[in-house]
C-alpha cells in the first residue's frame, strides 16, 4: 500500500537525462510537459484476480490536489494533497515514458494522453495485500495549472 501511496505522491505530487532530440515535448505531440500540474483522480483497472480495486483507489485522498512542477531543465518538485511529503528530482520525458528520478529510484510512466490542458500518465502496479498478489494499471489524472 505505501507503494500505491509513494506511487500516486511521486507523479501525482510526476514527470533526468536528456532525450533524443534535447526536448521536453513528446516526439509525436507538440504539446509541452513541462508546467504546473494539479492531481485530479487515480483508476485503476486490475489485472490479477481479486477484488482489491478500492484499496488501491483510497491513494486518491493523497493524489487528488497534489501538486506536480515540471521545469524546463528537468528538475521536478512534488507536493502531496495533505502537504506531508514533498521532493525535489528529475525526470526524462522521451516519446509517451516518463521517468521521474527521486532519491535515486527511477520510476517510470507511461502517458497516454497529453494536451494543453490535461494528462494522464499510466503506471504498471503490482503489490501485495492481505497476503494476495494484486496487479493492473494505476491511471492518474492531471489538469495544469495556470
Amino acid at each position: 500500500m505505501k507503494r500505491i501511496l509513494l506511487s500516486a505522491v511521486v507523479l501525482a505530487s510526476v514527470l533526468a537525462s536528456c532525450t533524443s532530440n534535447e526536448s521536453s515535448e513528446a516526439s509525436e505531440n507538440s504539446v509541452s510537459i513541462v508546467g504546473t500540474w494539479v492531481g485530479t483522480s487515480v483508476d485503476f483497472v486490475e489485472s490479477s484476480n481479486g477484488n482489491h480495486r478500492q484499496q488501491v483507489i483510497d491513494s486518491k485522498n493523497l493524489h487528488q490536489n497534489s501538486v506536480l512542477i515540471l521545469n524546463e531543465d528537468r528538475t521536478l518538485a512534488v507536493t502531496n494533497a495533505r502537504r506531508s511529503y514533498t521532493a525535489d528530482g528529475n525526470y526524462v520525458f522521451d516519446g509517451n515514458q516518463l521517468s521521474v528520478i527521486l532519491n535515486m529510484d527511477t520510476t517510470v510512466y507511461i502517458v497516454s494522453e497529453l494536451t494543453d490542458s490535461e494528462m494522464i500518465a499510466v503506471q504498471p502496479y503490482r503489490n501485495t495485500i492481505s497476503n494476495e498478489v494484486v496487479e493492473g494499471d494505476l491511471f492518474l489524472h492531471y489538469s495544469k495549472s495556470e
